[in-house]
Protein backbone atom coordinates (compact mmCIF):
# COMPACT_ATOMS: atom_id res chain seq x y z
CA UNK A 1 0.00 0.00 0.00
CA UNK A 2 1.48 3.33 -1.05
CA UNK A 3 0.46 6.30 1.09
CA UNK A 4 1.74 9.84 0.65
CA UNK A 5 1.76 12.10 3.68
CA UNK A 6 0.18 14.93 1.70
CA UNK A 7 -2.96 13.09 0.55
CA UNK A 8 -3.42 11.39 3.90
CA UNK A 9 -3.07 14.61 5.88
CA UNK A 10 -5.60 16.27 3.60
CA UNK A 11 -8.00 13.36 4.09
CA UNK A 12 -7.63 13.50 7.88
CA UNK A 13 -8.22 17.27 7.87
CA UNK A 14 -11.38 16.81 5.79
CA UNK A 15 -12.57 14.05 8.13
CA UNK A 16 -12.04 16.28 11.18
CA UNK A 17 -13.98 19.10 9.52
CA UNK A 18 -16.86 16.78 8.64
CA UNK A 19 -16.87 15.38 12.17
CA UNK A 20 -17.01 18.85 13.68
CA UNK A 21 -19.90 19.91 11.40
CA UNK A 22 -22.01 16.79 11.93
CA UNK A 23 -24.17 17.63 14.97
CA UNK A 24 -26.06 14.34 14.79
CA UNK A 25 -23.12 12.26 16.12
CA UNK A 26 -23.42 11.52 19.82
CA UNK A 27 -20.51 12.50 22.14
CA UNK A 28 -19.21 8.95 22.74
CA UNK A 29 -19.06 8.15 19.02
CA UNK A 30 -17.42 11.51 18.30
CA UNK A 31 -14.73 10.85 20.95
CA UNK A 32 -14.02 7.37 19.53
CA UNK A 33 -13.68 8.73 15.98
CA UNK A 34 -11.34 11.51 17.13
CA UNK A 35 -9.11 8.92 18.86
CA UNK A 36 -9.05 6.83 15.66
CA UNK A 37 -8.02 9.85 13.60
CA UNK A 38 -5.16 10.57 16.02
CA UNK A 39 -3.98 6.94 15.79
CA UNK A 40 -4.08 7.05 11.97
CA UNK A 41 -2.05 10.29 11.98
CA UNK A 42 0.57 8.82 14.34
CA UNK A 43 0.89 5.66 12.24
CA UNK A 44 1.17 7.76 9.08
CA UNK A 45 3.96 9.87 10.55
CA UNK A 46 5.85 6.74 11.59
CA UNK A 47 5.29 5.11 8.20
CA UNK A 48 6.78 8.10 6.39
CA UNK A 49 9.92 8.34 8.53
CA UNK A 50 13.10 7.13 6.82
CA UNK A 51 16.84 7.81 6.74
CA UNK A 52 16.43 10.91 4.56
CA UNK A 53 14.05 12.79 6.91
CA UNK A 54 14.92 11.51 10.40
CA UNK A 55 17.55 9.70 12.44
CA UNK A 56 16.21 6.35 11.22
CA UNK A 57 19.20 4.31 9.96
CA UNK A 58 19.25 3.38 6.25
CA UNK A 59 19.08 -0.31 7.20
CA UNK A 60 15.47 0.20 8.32
CA UNK A 61 14.27 1.95 5.17
CA UNK A 62 11.38 0.22 3.41
CA UNK A 63 12.53 -1.20 0.05
CA UNK A 64 15.27 1.46 -0.13
CA UNK A 65 12.86 3.88 -1.83
CA UNK A 66 14.20 6.92 0.02
CA UNK A 67 15.76 9.83 -1.83
CA UNK A 68 19.30 10.85 -0.96
CA UNK A 69 19.83 14.35 0.45
CA UNK A 70 22.90 14.63 -1.74
CA UNK A 71 22.25 16.96 -4.66
CA UNK A 72 23.29 16.10 -8.21
CA UNK A 73 26.48 17.90 -9.23
CA UNK A 74 27.45 19.16 -12.66
CA UNK A 75 30.51 16.90 -12.75
CA UNK A 76 30.77 14.11 -15.29
CA UNK A 77 30.69 10.53 -14.03
CA UNK A 78 33.99 8.71 -13.51
CA UNK A 79 37.35 9.91 -12.23
CA UNK A 80 37.66 13.66 -11.76
CA UNK A 81 40.49 15.94 -12.85
CA UNK A 82 43.50 15.40 -10.59
CA UNK A 83 42.25 11.99 -9.42
CA UNK A 84 45.07 9.46 -9.04
CA UNK A 85 43.81 6.64 -11.23
CA UNK A 86 45.17 3.12 -11.55
CA UNK A 87 46.12 1.45 -14.84
CA UNK A 88 46.69 -2.26 -15.35
CA UNK A 89 50.38 -2.56 -16.18
CA UNK A 90 52.80 -5.43 -16.72
CA UNK A 91 55.23 -6.24 -13.91
CA UNK A 92 58.98 -6.65 -14.44
CA UNK A 93 59.33 -9.86 -12.41
CA UNK A 94 56.37 -12.23 -12.94
CA UNK A 95 55.96 -15.16 -10.52
CA UNK A 96 55.67 -17.69 -13.32
CA UNK A 97 56.74 -17.65 -16.97
CA UNK A 98 55.21 -19.95 -19.58
CA UNK A 99 57.00 -19.95 -22.93
CA UNK A 100 54.95 -20.83 -26.00
CA UNK A 101 56.72 -21.84 -29.18
CA UNK A 102 55.58 -21.18 -32.71
CA UNK A 103 53.75 -24.16 -34.18
CA UNK A 104 56.29 -26.59 -35.70
CA UNK A 105 54.51 -26.51 -39.08
CA UNK A 106 55.83 -22.97 -39.53
CA UNK A 107 59.43 -24.00 -38.69
CA UNK A 108 60.28 -25.28 -42.14
CA UNK A 109 63.29 -24.25 -44.10
CA UNK A 110 65.64 -21.66 -42.65
CA UNK A 111 64.42 -19.55 -39.72
CA UNK A 112 65.95 -17.70 -36.79
CA UNK A 113 64.79 -16.85 -33.25
CA UNK A 114 64.04 -13.12 -32.77
CA UNK A 115 62.52 -12.94 -29.28
CA UNK A 116 59.21 -13.07 -27.43
CA UNK A 117 56.06 -11.02 -27.34
CA UNK A 118 54.82 -10.81 -23.74
CA UNK A 119 51.32 -10.79 -22.32
CA UNK A 120 50.60 -11.11 -18.60
CA UNK A 121 47.62 -12.50 -16.71
CA UNK A 122 47.23 -11.24 -13.14
CA UNK A 123 45.49 -13.97 -11.16
CA UNK A 124 45.02 -15.13 -7.59
CA UNK A 125 46.09 -18.43 -6.06
CA UNK A 126 44.37 -19.47 -2.83
CA UNK A 127 45.94 -22.65 -1.52
CA UNK A 128 47.67 -24.10 1.49
CA UNK A 129 51.34 -23.16 1.58
CA UNK A 130 53.60 -25.20 3.91
CA UNK A 131 57.06 -23.99 4.91
CA UNK A 132 59.40 -26.55 6.46
CA UNK A 133 62.30 -25.21 8.50
CA UNK A 134 65.30 -27.54 8.78
CA UNK A 135 67.96 -26.42 11.22
CA UNK A 136 71.39 -27.90 10.97
CA UNK A 137 72.67 -30.32 13.60
CA UNK A 138 76.44 -30.72 14.04
CA UNK A 139 78.68 -32.66 16.36
CA UNK A 140 82.00 -31.22 17.50
CA UNK A 141 85.25 -33.20 17.78
CA UNK A 142 84.54 -33.46 21.50
CA UNK A 143 81.27 -35.25 20.76
CA UNK A 144 79.03 -32.30 21.67
CA UNK A 145 75.84 -31.95 19.61
CA UNK A 146 74.84 -28.42 18.55
CA UNK A 147 71.47 -27.62 16.93
CA UNK A 148 70.77 -24.41 15.02
CA UNK A 149 68.09 -21.91 16.06
CA UNK A 150 64.60 -21.91 14.59
CA UNK A 151 62.94 -18.49 14.03
CA UNK A 152 61.60 -17.20 17.35
CA UNK A 153 57.95 -17.64 16.35
CA UNK A 154 58.44 -21.23 15.12
CA UNK A 155 58.20 -23.15 18.38
CA UNK A 156 56.14 -26.28 17.60
CA UNK A 157 56.56 -29.31 15.33
CA UNK A 158 53.51 -28.12 13.33
CA UNK A 159 51.75 -24.77 13.65
CA UNK A 160 49.83 -22.14 11.69
CA UNK A 161 51.70 -19.11 10.34
CA UNK A 162 51.19 -15.43 11.06
CA UNK A 163 49.85 -14.71 7.58
CA UNK A 164 47.10 -17.27 8.04
CA UNK A 165 46.23 -15.87 11.49
CA UNK A 166 46.07 -12.36 10.08
CA UNK A 167 43.88 -13.45 7.17
CA UNK A 168 41.39 -15.31 9.38
CA UNK A 169 41.05 -12.33 11.73
CA UNK A 170 40.68 -10.09 8.67
CA UNK A 171 37.83 -12.25 7.35
CA UNK A 172 36.05 -12.07 10.70
CA UNK A 173 36.52 -8.43 11.69
CA UNK A 174 36.98 -6.56 8.40
CA UNK A 175 35.15 -8.75 5.85
CA UNK A 176 32.35 -9.47 8.36
CA UNK A 177 32.27 -13.23 7.65
CA UNK A 178 30.92 -15.54 10.34
CA UNK A 179 33.32 -18.03 11.95
CA UNK A 180 31.24 -20.90 10.60
CA UNK A 181 31.73 -19.71 7.01
CA UNK A 182 35.44 -19.07 7.62
CA UNK A 183 35.81 -22.71 8.70
CA UNK A 184 34.10 -23.85 5.49
CA UNK A 185 36.46 -21.69 3.43
CA UNK A 186 39.52 -23.18 5.17
CA UNK A 187 38.24 -26.73 4.75
CA UNK A 188 37.93 -26.03 1.02
CA UNK A 189 41.70 -25.45 0.78
CA UNK A 190 42.60 -28.37 3.10
CA UNK A 191 43.28 -26.34 6.24
CA UNK A 192 41.60 -27.91 9.26
CA UNK A 193 40.63 -24.81 11.22
CA UNK A 194 37.95 -24.91 13.95
CA UNK A 195 35.77 -22.08 15.24
CA UNK A 196 37.62 -22.39 18.55
CA UNK A 197 40.92 -21.72 16.79
CA UNK A 198 39.52 -18.57 15.16
CA UNK A 199 38.26 -17.42 18.57
CA UNK A 200 41.77 -17.95 19.99
CA UNK A 201 43.32 -15.83 17.22
CA UNK A 202 40.81 -13.05 17.92
CA UNK A 203 41.68 -13.26 21.62
CA UNK A 204 45.39 -13.15 20.83
CA UNK A 205 44.93 -10.08 18.61
CA UNK A 206 42.86 -8.39 21.34
CA UNK A 207 45.59 -8.98 23.93
CA UNK A 208 48.34 -7.78 21.60
CA UNK A 209 46.41 -4.52 21.13
CA UNK A 210 46.48 -3.52 24.80
CA UNK A 211 49.16 -0.89 24.11
CA UNK A 212 47.21 0.41 21.11
CA UNK A 213 44.15 0.87 23.32
CA UNK A 214 46.13 3.00 25.79
CA UNK A 215 47.70 5.01 22.95
CA UNK A 216 44.32 5.67 21.30
CA UNK A 217 42.67 6.79 24.57
CA UNK A 218 45.38 9.30 25.40
CA UNK A 219 45.59 10.59 21.83
CA UNK A 220 41.84 11.19 21.61
CA UNK A 221 41.91 13.15 24.87
CA UNK A 222 44.51 15.52 23.40
CA UNK A 223 42.61 16.28 20.17
CA UNK A 224 40.96 19.70 19.69
CA UNK A 225 37.98 18.07 17.94
CA UNK A 226 36.47 14.69 18.81
CA UNK A 227 33.58 12.86 17.13
CA UNK A 228 31.23 10.61 19.12
CA UNK A 229 28.43 8.26 18.11
CA UNK A 230 26.77 5.06 19.27
CA UNK A 231 24.64 2.33 17.77
CA UNK A 232 22.72 -0.64 19.07
CA UNK A 233 24.10 -4.16 18.56
CA UNK A 234 22.76 -7.52 19.61
CA UNK A 235 24.79 -9.93 21.71
CA UNK A 236 23.21 -13.33 22.25
CA UNK A 237 19.81 -11.79 21.54
CA UNK A 238 20.19 -8.86 23.98
CA UNK A 239 20.63 -5.18 23.12
CA UNK A 240 24.04 -3.65 23.81
CA UNK A 241 25.67 -0.48 22.50
CA UNK A 242 28.77 0.09 20.41
CA UNK A 243 30.30 3.48 21.32
CA UNK A 244 32.68 5.12 18.85
CA UNK A 245 35.13 7.98 19.35
CA UNK A 246 37.02 9.26 16.30
CA UNK A 247 39.31 12.09 15.34
CA UNK A 248 42.51 12.98 13.47
CA UNK A 249 43.54 9.49 12.37
CA UNK A 250 42.32 7.63 15.46
CA UNK A 251 39.23 5.47 15.98
CA UNK A 252 38.30 3.72 19.21
CA UNK A 253 35.23 1.57 19.86
CA UNK A 254 33.79 0.09 23.05
CA UNK A 255 30.95 -2.29 23.88
CA UNK A 256 28.66 -1.45 26.80
CA UNK A 257 25.28 -2.63 28.08
CA UNK A 258 24.12 1.00 28.39
CA UNK A 259 23.87 3.89 25.97
CA UNK A 260 23.94 6.99 28.18
CA UNK A 261 25.83 8.47 31.11
CA UNK A 262 26.67 5.13 32.77
CA UNK A 263 28.47 3.93 29.64
CA UNK A 264 30.23 7.24 28.99
CA UNK A 265 31.44 7.38 32.60
CA UNK A 266 32.74 3.81 32.46
CA UNK A 267 34.59 4.41 29.19
CA UNK A 268 35.92 7.60 30.84
CA UNK A 269 37.11 9.55 27.83
CA UNK A 270 34.38 12.15 27.28
CA UNK A 271 34.16 13.01 31.03
CA UNK A 272 37.86 14.04 30.85
CA UNK A 273 37.72 15.66 27.41
CA UNK A 274 38.06 19.48 27.20
CA UNK A 275 37.94 20.14 23.44
CA UNK A 276 35.03 20.31 20.98
CA UNK A 277 32.82 17.23 20.92
CA UNK A 278 30.84 16.63 17.69
CA UNK A 279 27.69 14.53 18.16
CA UNK A 280 24.06 14.15 17.11
CA UNK A 281 22.49 15.90 20.12
CA UNK A 282 22.02 12.84 22.37
CA UNK A 283 21.17 14.34 25.78
CA UNK A 284 23.76 12.37 27.77
CA UNK A 285 26.61 14.14 25.97
CA UNK A 286 25.46 17.53 27.23
CA UNK A 287 26.14 16.47 30.83
CA UNK A 288 29.86 16.87 30.27
CA UNK A 289 31.80 20.13 30.41
CA UNK A 290 33.46 20.04 26.99
CA UNK A 291 32.36 22.31 24.12
CA UNK A 292 29.56 20.79 22.07
CA UNK A 293 29.07 20.79 18.30
CA UNK A 294 25.89 19.42 16.74
CA UNK A 295 25.77 17.37 13.53
CA UNK A 296 24.02 19.32 10.78
CA UNK A 297 23.51 16.15 8.80
CA UNK A 298 20.90 15.20 11.39
CA UNK A 299 19.37 18.67 11.22
CA UNK A 300 19.02 18.47 7.43
CA UNK A 301 17.23 15.13 7.69
CA UNK A 302 14.78 16.42 10.29
CA UNK A 303 14.22 19.60 8.27
CA UNK A 304 13.50 17.40 5.26
CA UNK A 305 10.68 15.75 7.22
CA UNK A 306 9.20 19.19 7.94
CA UNK A 307 9.58 20.16 4.29
CA UNK A 308 7.60 17.07 3.33
CA UNK A 309 4.82 18.44 5.55
CA UNK A 310 4.74 21.79 3.71
CA UNK A 311 6.65 23.89 6.28
CA UNK A 312 8.20 26.88 4.53
CA UNK A 313 10.51 27.80 7.41
CA UNK A 314 12.14 24.34 7.20
CA UNK A 315 12.97 24.78 3.52
CA UNK A 316 14.52 28.19 4.27
CA UNK A 317 16.62 26.78 7.12
CA UNK A 318 17.66 23.79 4.99
CA UNK A 319 18.85 26.05 2.18
CA UNK A 320 20.42 28.49 4.66
CA UNK A 321 22.65 25.88 6.33
CA UNK A 322 23.84 24.60 2.95
CA UNK A 323 24.51 28.19 1.84
CA UNK A 324 26.83 28.79 4.80
CA UNK A 325 28.57 25.47 4.14
CA UNK A 326 29.14 26.44 0.50
CA UNK A 327 30.40 29.89 1.51
CA UNK A 328 32.91 28.38 3.94
CA UNK A 329 34.13 25.87 1.38
CA UNK A 330 34.78 28.78 -1.00
CA UNK A 331 36.32 31.24 1.48
CA UNK A 332 37.59 28.92 4.25
CA UNK A 333 37.23 31.71 6.84
CA UNK A 334 34.33 34.14 7.27
CA UNK A 335 34.93 37.62 8.66
CA UNK A 336 33.08 38.90 11.74
CA UNK A 337 30.62 40.92 9.66
CA UNK A 338 29.57 37.91 7.56
CA UNK A 339 29.20 35.77 10.70
CA UNK A 340 26.93 38.31 12.39
CA UNK A 341 24.85 38.59 9.23
CA UNK A 342 24.35 34.83 9.11
CA UNK A 343 23.51 34.62 12.83
CA UNK A 344 20.87 37.34 12.43
CA UNK A 345 19.28 35.54 9.47
CA UNK A 346 19.39 32.22 11.37
CA UNK A 347 17.42 33.70 14.25
CA UNK A 348 14.93 35.33 11.89
CA UNK A 349 14.18 32.04 10.13
CA UNK A 350 13.56 30.33 13.46
CA UNK A 351 11.36 33.18 14.69
CA UNK A 352 9.23 33.06 11.55
CA UNK A 353 9.18 29.28 11.79
CA UNK A 354 7.83 29.47 15.33
CA UNK A 355 4.99 31.68 14.10
CA UNK A 356 4.28 29.37 11.17
CA UNK A 357 4.07 26.34 13.44
CA UNK A 358 1.78 28.16 15.88
CA UNK A 359 -0.62 28.95 13.02
CA UNK A 360 -0.73 25.37 11.74
CA UNK A 361 -4.05 23.54 11.83
CA UNK A 362 -3.00 19.93 11.78
CA UNK A 363 -2.28 17.01 14.07
CA UNK A 364 -0.72 17.84 17.44
CA UNK A 365 2.01 15.22 17.05
CA UNK A 366 3.21 16.85 13.82
CA UNK A 367 3.19 20.31 15.40
CA UNK A 368 5.06 19.02 18.45
CA UNK A 369 7.80 17.43 16.39
CA UNK A 370 8.33 20.56 14.29
CA UNK A 371 8.27 22.77 17.39
CA UNK A 372 10.83 20.60 19.16
CA UNK A 373 13.21 20.91 16.21
CA UNK A 374 12.70 24.68 16.05
CA UNK A 375 13.36 25.05 19.79
CA UNK A 376 16.45 22.85 19.64
CA UNK A 377 17.94 24.85 16.78
CA UNK A 378 17.23 28.03 18.74
CA UNK A 379 18.59 26.76 22.08
CA UNK A 380 21.74 25.29 20.52
CA UNK A 381 22.41 27.98 17.93
CA UNK A 382 26.10 28.21 18.89
CA UNK A 383 26.53 24.44 18.76
CA UNK A 384 24.77 24.30 15.38
CA UNK A 385 26.71 27.16 13.76
CA UNK A 386 30.11 26.38 15.28
CA UNK A 387 31.34 25.14 11.90
CA UNK A 388 30.85 28.70 10.63
CA UNK A 389 33.09 30.20 13.34
CA UNK A 390 35.84 27.57 13.57
CA UNK A 391 37.08 26.36 10.14
CA UNK A 392 38.39 23.15 11.75
CA UNK A 393 34.91 22.14 12.91
CA UNK A 394 33.11 19.88 10.39
CA UNK A 395 29.57 20.43 9.14
CA UNK A 396 28.49 16.90 10.12
CA UNK A 397 29.42 14.00 12.38
CA UNK A 398 30.10 11.78 9.37
CA UNK A 399 33.54 10.75 10.64
CA UNK A 400 32.12 8.80 13.60
CA UNK A 401 29.10 7.62 11.61
CA UNK A 402 31.34 6.11 8.92
CA UNK A 403 33.49 4.34 11.51
CA UNK A 404 30.42 2.78 13.10
CA UNK A 405 28.59 1.83 9.88
CA UNK A 406 30.30 -1.47 9.07
CA UNK A 407 29.24 -2.98 12.40
CA UNK A 408 25.67 -2.92 11.10
CA UNK A 409 26.89 -4.73 8.00
CA UNK A 410 28.58 -7.38 10.14
CA UNK A 411 25.35 -8.10 12.01
CA UNK A 412 23.46 -8.38 8.72
CA UNK A 413 26.05 -10.74 7.24
CA UNK A 414 27.09 -12.73 10.31
CA UNK A 415 24.16 -12.29 12.69
CA UNK A 416 24.43 -11.09 16.29
CA UNK A 417 27.50 -11.63 18.44
CA UNK A 418 27.39 -14.84 20.47
CA UNK A 419 29.12 -13.46 23.55
CA UNK A 420 30.08 -10.16 25.16
CA UNK A 421 33.72 -11.29 25.13
CA UNK A 422 33.65 -11.86 21.36
CA UNK A 423 32.05 -8.46 20.82
CA UNK A 424 34.80 -6.79 22.86
CA UNK A 425 37.44 -8.58 20.78
CA UNK A 426 35.76 -7.27 17.64
CA UNK A 427 35.55 -3.65 18.90
CA UNK A 428 39.24 -3.37 19.79
CA UNK A 429 40.52 -5.10 16.64
CA UNK A 430 38.15 -3.05 14.49
CA UNK A 431 39.45 0.12 16.18
CA UNK A 432 43.02 -0.84 15.29
CA UNK A 433 42.14 -1.64 11.66
CA UNK A 434 40.23 1.65 11.24
CA UNK A 435 43.13 3.61 12.72
CA UNK A 436 45.67 1.89 10.46
CA UNK A 437 43.50 2.60 7.40
CA UNK A 438 43.40 6.29 8.37
CA UNK A 439 47.22 6.16 8.23
CA UNK A 440 47.28 4.55 4.79
CA UNK A 441 47.89 0.99 6.01
CA UNK A 442 45.60 -1.72 4.62
CA UNK A 443 43.65 -4.01 6.91
CA UNK A 444 45.67 -7.02 5.68
CA UNK A 445 49.02 -5.37 6.34
CA UNK A 446 47.93 -4.01 9.73
CA UNK A 447 47.06 -7.51 10.98
CA UNK A 448 50.16 -9.11 9.50
CA UNK A 449 52.27 -6.56 11.36
CA UNK A 450 50.29 -7.17 14.53
CA UNK A 451 51.00 -10.92 14.56
CA UNK A 452 54.61 -10.37 13.49
CA UNK A 453 55.33 -7.93 16.37
CA UNK A 454 56.07 -5.16 13.87
CA UNK A 455 53.86 -2.22 14.94
CA UNK A 456 53.01 0.60 12.49
CA UNK A 457 55.13 3.74 12.64
CA UNK A 458 52.45 5.80 14.38
CA UNK A 459 52.64 3.36 17.32
CA UNK A 460 56.44 3.15 17.31
CA UNK A 461 56.74 6.91 17.82
CA UNK A 462 54.08 7.10 20.52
Amino acid sequence: MNITSFSLNETITNAKTALANDKAINPSTRAALEVLLIVVQLLSDKLNLNSSNSSTPPSKDKKRETKSLRKKSNKKSGGQLGHAGSTLEQVETPDEIKKISVDSKFKKGKWKFIGFEKRQVIDLLIKKHVIEYQVEIIQTENGKTIIGDFPKDVNRPVQYGNNLKAHLVLMSVDQMISNERIVKFCNGINIGISEGTIHNYLKNAYERLGCFNIFARETLLSLPILHADETGIHINGKLYWLHTLSGNGIALQYIHAKRGTKALDDINIIPRYKGKLVHDGFKSYFKYQCQHVLCNGHHLRELQWCIEHDMKWAQKMYDFLLLIKKDIESNELLDAKAIQKYIKKYKKILCNGNKEIAAMETDLSLIKKALNLNKRLSKYATETLNFMIDPEVPFTNNLAERDIRMTKVKQKVSGCFRSLTGAKYYARIRSYILTCQKHGISAQESLQRLFSDDPPDFLKTS
